[in-house]
């Protein structure tokens, strides 16, 4: 079925687009409407105007949608395939909505755990199960207690531009005490999920200048946070020292990145432009099916006909993990020093077994 052209319905004119809008709203809400009725809503006395508003919907919906001809009007699909869905369903409330989805969806990677958001930040909202079903299963990620309030703090955080505070002993020898306390103090700024789990990119605030990083940001997996922070799940917020960051700087230095957690060579300086590898692997046939429904990477490219993948993506300890996963179902090709690195990882395993 053909998809709706919207780029071609924002190139009409504004007036020729109004009547198209008010055509599809009124056909959504009644199941036949005749021409004297469209006219009046139209606010035109010409019935031409009405058929040419309708002509225009039909050649944007092509073979998705389609408005009968005649003297009566009906739409094919009245719940879908819509030329100005925003209009049709839409109101004050939803729109309002949409814009949290929207925020959502600029400050968390990939999945989305909307309810567990909504359901703390929008308790008054009416069908959220008939809301949430609009959406596919990759943007609703269930979340347990702790972690949907984690969450929802950091979201608000993020979206708030305010400093959060927790524990996070594994760097309270790096961090000097902050207002008696053995907190860290950071600006979040972006959460991403790898391997179904969550972390936190956000740039410590309270470190002593000395020991400032080369890095802008540091990684905190959300597990670390709840552990540490398991006698109290309170986010501190805090006005102070809020250090800001473009969160597309971010997403644009993980693009090619398997997870979270780069350079691979300890000490390695930051780079701001990360070098990718690109990577070919021979597959097993077991394993062909698996990985079109489950790609290593996003740009995972598959020759069936000769059981090759290519994947371009930045070395690091996570390419190491996701490649010795596979076991014999793959084998690395190229480049050499990534297949020379698996083949002394496997040989240091069999040691264990000897």
């Amino acid at each position: 079925m053909d998809k709706i052209d919207y780029i071609k319905i924002g190139l009409i004119s504004p007036a020729q687009r109004d009547h198209m809008m008010k055509v599809e709203k009124t056909l959504v809400k009644n199941e036949f409407c005749n021409n004297e009725q469209l006219q009046e809503i139209l606010g035109v006395k010409s019935p031409r105007l009405v058929q040419l508003a309708i002509r225009k919907l039909n050649e944007c919906y092509g073979q998705s949608n389609h408005i009968s001809p005649g003297h009566k009007h009906c739409l094919q699909h009245r719940e879908k395939n819509l030329a100005f869905p925003e209009s049709s369903y839409f109101d004050n409330s939803d729109k309002e909505l949409l814009n949290d989805v929207l925020k959502l969806a600029s400050v968390f990677d990939g999945s989305i755990p909307l309810r567990s958001i909504l359901n703390i930040y929008k308790p008054k909202v009416k069908e959220l199960d008939g809301i949430l079903n609009k959406f596919t299963s990759v943007m609703d990620v269930q979340l347990k207690g702790h972690e949907a309030k984690l969450i929802a703090d950091l979201y608000k955080a993020i979206d708030s531009k305010i400093v959060v505070s927790f524990l996070y002993p594994q760097l309270e020898a790096l961090y000097a005490p902050h207002k008696g306390t053995n907190r860290i103090y950071v600006s979040p700024y972006f959460l991403g999920r790898y391997n179904n789990k969550w972390f936190l990119i956000g740039a410590v605030t309270n470190l002593p200048r000395k020991q400032e990083t080369r890095y802008p940001w540091s990684v905190f997996p959300l597990q670390r946070i709840l552990k540490e922070n398991k006698e109290n799940m309170n986010v501190i917020f805090t006005d102070d020292g809020y250090k800001s960051i473009d969160i597309d700087r971010i997403k644009r230095y993980y693009k090619n990145v398997l997870g979270f957690y780069v350079p691979a060579k300890r000490n390695e300086p930051f780079k701001e432009k990360l070098e990718s590898l690109n990577i070919r692997l021979r597959l097993n046939d077991n394993i062909i099916h698996f990985l079109e429904e489950n790609p290593i990477h996003s740009s995972q490219k598959i020759d069936k006909e000769n059981h090759l993948l290519e994947i371009n993506v930045v070395e690091n300890p996570s390419l190491y993990k996701v490649l010795l996963s596979f076991g014999n179902d793959i084998e690395v090709l190229e480049p050499e020093h990534i297949r020379t690195e698996i083949h002394k990882r496997i040989a240091e395993t069999l040691k264990l077994y000897k």
